[in-house]
């Protein structure tokens, strides 16, 4: 079903299956049919990619996290760590973030904790700080894999091989956008003349 129709609209990233109105004589509003519209432009919420995004991000990483706090007490910012130094031990900081996005101030915050946790190693032995993993923090790499994995399955269930395949494409191609989009810039508003 296309993200615009039908069914799409209970499912619009600005109103989730727990949002409440203040007012409970009120109805919801259709989404993507704006109640009050007089300007040109508008953010359409059933069809604005951005938002499915964002919205999707946010939920599986908050579902994440919560999920491996629970269950192995780290959160989803100490798991990406573990996934990228079990790829590519010996890494720096600065490849960490680069690699999954995370701002470095974030990547140092969570190697301090995941430090004192026994869970990685800093080595500063030839004059660069490389990380990686314990044995300890490998072994816990080994065991959140099977969930990711797992959760990453049931994300694409009822998906074909072909579809799936698809979707990494389209999204691996957003990814390469990204940098123009973050450039650009709308052209200076001008000036208004005079009375």
């Amino acid at each position: 079903m296309n993200p615009g129709q039908g069914a799409a609209r209970s499912a619009v990233p600005f109103a989730g299956p727990t949002a409440r109105l203040r007012d409970p004589t009120m109805k919801t509003p259709s989404l993507d049919k704006p109640v009050v519209h007089k300007a040109t432009h508008y953010i359409d919420g059933a069809n604005y990619l951005p938002s499915y995004l964002s919205h999707l991000n946010n939920r599986l990483s908050s579902g994440a996290s919560q999920l491996y706090r629970q269950h192995f007490g780290v959160g989803i910012n100490e798991w990406r760590i573990l996934s990228v130094l079990s790829n590519w031990p010996r890494s720096s900081a600065g490849t960490i973030g680069e690699t999954v996005g995370m701002h470095k101030t974030v990547v140092s915050r969570s190697l301090r904790e995941m430090e004192e946790k026994a869970l990685v190693v800093i080595d500063t032995s030839d004059g660069q700080r490389l990380i990686r993993l314990t044995p300890a923090g490998q072994r816990l790499h080994d065991r959140i894999v099977l969930v990711a994995l797992e959760r990453e399955r049931l994300l694409t269930q009822g998906f074909s091989t072909a579809e799936r395949k698809q979707l990494l494409g389209l999204l691996k191609r957003m990814l390469d956008n990204v940098d123009a989009v973050n450039a650009w810039a709308p052209p200076p508003a001008r000036g208004r003349r005079s009375a």
